[in-house]
């Protein structure tokens, strides 16, 4: 895959549009244009465990004590949890205690780190990594342990290791959009990357698109460009969502606005109903040809011509849900207070209806 992301300086948009970083069902983290995670390129073909330490596969060496979890990145970076959830960085940064229910750091190699946090003394915590689908507990209130399992519900706050491992990013999913709110990062770094970032994921698009085509009927009376207008935007479906991050638009300042093909562009607007939408225009239509909805589920629908301002419903047809569990390509424990805060991410980005004003980025 590595081919279908040259080399050369990163994204600095804070929305993208983003295809072929799907890799065997999962997103890979060090395709968000946010660094490798500290991991490079290392791998490591075995895991062995010991009493506290272990190395993940991609070479991040966890070691824990009675004081926290210190991790070492192949990039020369460091971490260090305490107790009680809190992550430091190496310049004096640190992150906010974590929770009752425990904090996970997910890395780049796909392997996460678990701890549950001491709620009385000094050592009373327990500290797990996970690897595929086994769990390995290093550390279980006082001692230092190794013991395999199988990996549990997490209930905690998940958090993404990013930059060269020293970036860390609240995730949350809206329908096929990935919020991203730095949560950390060392001070020296902190112009270097985006506060926030919404990743819409172009594998979740081109997938109801096609599958789309597929249910509209080949004659229709009540609309009869339907089959043809849907049938082009399934061939085009390639050239759509090439396998790269294509940035926001930024002829189009306060908007939420992608430029694609062939004068095609996708456009991110959060409705008073708290709804989101994706449009798919034409030029300078102002009426998308297809429109994705957020709400819950995310379904996508044909638009009718004029887009059923005058008379008539707004769409043809039921449409087709998203069949893709975003939570399978990349897993949160996010709840409703989450995506409401990502739905006001979009709104800060530009992801506004006409005419009401920017919020102001906290």
């Amino acid at each position: 895959m590595c081919a279908l992301f040259p080399q050369g300086p990163e994204p600095t948009a804070k929305v993208l549009l983003l295809s072929g970083a799907v890799q065997d069902g999962r997103l890979a983290l060090d395709r968000l244009h946010l660094g490798d995670g500290g991991v490079g390129e290392s791998r490591v073909s075995s895991q062995k465990a010991e009493k506290g330490r272990m190395l993940t596969p991609g070479g991040i060496l966890v070691r824990v004590q009675r004081q926290g979890v210190k991790l070492d990145f192949p990039s020369g970076a460091e971490l260090l949890m305490t107790p009680k959830g809190r992550i430091h960085l190496r310049d004096g940064g640190a992150s906010l205690p974590a929770m009752a229910s425990g904090v996970e750091l997910v890395f780049a190699d796909d392997s996460r780190l678990r701890l549950y946090p001491s709620v009385s003394s000094a050592g009373q915590f327990r500290a797990e990594l996970l690897v595929g689908q086994r769990s390995y507990t290093l550390w279980d209130r006082r001692q230092p342990v190794v013991e395999a399992g199988h990996r549990k519900k997490f209930r905690g706050q998940t958090i993404l290791v990013l930059g060269n491992g020293q970036s860390l990013y609240k995730p949350a999913w809206v329908g096929p959009i990935l919020v991203l709110e730095r949560l950390l990062c060392p001070l020296a770094n902190e112009s270097m990357g985006p506060a926030h970032r919404a990743v819409i994921i172009g594998e979740a698009l081109a997938q109801t698109l096609m599958a789309l085509r597929m249910s509209i009927p080949r004659k229709t009376v009540e609309f009869p460009q339907a089959p043809e207008a849907v049938g082009t935007l399934a061939e085009i479906v390639p050239k759509l969502f090439p396998a790269r991050a294509i940035e926001e638009s930024v002829a189009t300042p306060g908007m939420m606005q992608i430029p694609l093909y062939d004068d095609f562009r996708l456009r991110v607007t959060v409705a008073k109903s708290r709804t989101v939408f994706i449009g798919l225009y034409r030029r300078s239509s102002m009426v998308p040809v297809v429109e994705w909805s957020i709400s819950g589920r995310t379904r996508l629908q044909l638009v009718r011509p004029g887009g059923g301002e005058v008379r008539g419903p707004r769409y043809y047809l039921k449409g087709v849900e998203l069949e893709i569990a975003m939570s399978d390509l990349l897993e949160t424990n996010q709840n409703f207070r989450d995506v409401e805060r990502a739905r006001g991410i979009l709104e800060q980005l530009g992801a506004r209806e006409l005419g009401e004003p920017l919020r102001p980025e906290k």
